[in-house]
């Protein structure tokens, strides 16, 4: 069996990500596609549909397939997932590949079998499915094949996933969906209720992205937010600093903040003590916001530790997957 093609693909929220043996992660781009609605065609597929985001007629649908990291849209992820295969193996390749996914630690059967279908059905010979905690884990170099209690935490685009890993297995693990879309729509609703202004996507992720910070800073940034003024309908701009977002962001903060003490306080004694010593490792492009891993210091008391390539930790665990498949494919039949 380990003769065919095997692909890992990380199937996430706002990015896709997909990774060769041997040759690495080949693509990478946001996941959202755009259809015609009368003939099914896709399109655009990754930044050029996201680019038409808002500018589009009506025949044609800008779809986002994964929300929360599971399928929102079958049809859909089905077409995006053909599109990852027939790029990596080619459109006209004689053998179908084994895909290897991430999906959340915490999935019901309903979505595990939703996902798998929609693998088979886009060209898989066979499907193996792994945790994203357990694949950040792998990807951020933790030793977790030792008996030793190993804290992993990856903020995605659409969940937050949080683990103690022990001797190559999970120990306890939480998945919420509180994550870094939701500081994005945190974004949007304080601008909505506070200066009448509507907001789109693009403009809450550089708001995020630049301005920022989960604390209060002494040197803040600007930025010009602009928008439609939701009672006249017109454009409207308004200036803000980091320290006015500082308190709209902090409940959905605090939300993660309470799925990692909820594993925490779940942790046998005896790996508890590890995390203390080593600290919780931070993954997930969600980590990259101002000032989050030293309110998290503060809020759980233990300290934390960020990958050296936070954002693709994930994709580069289900890399040393396919690479060394043999070894881990027992583990991808959830």
């Amino acid at each position: 069996m380990f003769w065919k093609k095997i692909i890992g693909i990380d199937f996430g929220t706002v990015k896709s990500r997909v990774a060769l043996p041997q040759k690495g992660i080949v693509f990478e781009q946001p996941t959202i596609i755009a259809i015609e609605k009368p003939t099914k065609k896709i399109i655009s597929v990754g930044f050029s549909a996201e680019e038409m985001v808002g500018k589009t007629p009506a025949e044609i649908d800008i779809i986002r397939p994964i929300k929360n990291s599971v399928l929102s849209n079958y049809r859909a992820s089905e077409s995006f997932l053909r599109f990852l295969i027939n790029e990596s193996v080619g459109r006209f390749s004689l053998s179908k590949p084994i895909v290897v996914l991430s999906v959340p630690s915490v999935i019901t059967s309903v979505e595990k079998r939703a996902l798998e279908e929609a693998a088979l059905n886009s060209g898989a010979s066979d499907v193996y499915l792994f945790p994203i905690s357990y694949l950040a884990a792998l990807g951020s170099g933790m030793e977790i094949d030792k008996p030793l209690g190993n804290m992993i935490v990856n903020i995605g685009g659409g969940t937050t996933e949080s683990a103690v890993l022990s001797y190559n297995g999970i120990v306890v693990s939480n998945s919420t969906k509180i994550a870094s879309q939701s500081i994005n729509e945190a974004i949007i609703n304080y601008f909505k209720k506070m200066y009448g202004l509507i907001i789109g996507e693009a403009m809450s992720e550089r708001i995020k992205v630049y301005v920022c910070s989960a604390l209060p800073i002494e040197t803040q940034r600007e930025i010009e937010v602009r928008g439609r003024d939701a009672s006249t309908g017109m454009p409207k701009s308004v200036l803000v600093k980091t320290n006015d977002l500082v308190d709209p962001i902090r409940p959905v903060l605090s939300q993660i903040i309470l799925s990692i003490r909820s594993v925490l306080e779940k942790t046998p004694p005896e790996l508890s003590s590890d995390i203390v010593d080593n600290g919780i490792m931070m993954s997930g492009n969600g980590i990259m916001l101002h000032n989050l891993t030293t309110l998290f210091v503060k809020a759980l008391g233990i300290p934390v530790v960020t990958s050296d390539n936070p954002e693709h930790a994930t994709i580069l665990g289900l890399q040393k997957i396919i690479e060394n498949f043999e070894t881990y494919s027992y583990k991808g039949k959830m």
